[in-house]
């Protein structure tokens, strides 16, 4: 397969996938997750930070890596 076919039929898989997400159940932990960044969002126990700021950190102390 060509770059552009390889490129084509994950486009088609992505699609498929996106437009029939009924089969696609998020784990349970990942829900648990959610909601304790939440909990720590609203009690202020997290640090935002600003894309541009993200691109211009070194990558490898980057926290915009580190999945904060």
């Amino acid at each position: 397969m060509t770059v552009a076919e390889k490129m084509n039929a994950i486009e088609q898989i992505w699609r498929s996938l996106r437009d029939d997400d009924s089969r696609l159940a998020s784990p349970s932990w990942h829900k648990e997750l959610l909601a304790s960044r939440k909990r720590m969002h609203a009690a202020n126990e997290t640090r935002s930070l600003r894309l541009g700021r993200c691109e211009r950190t070194n990558p490898e102390k980057s926290p915009c890596t580190l999945g904060f």
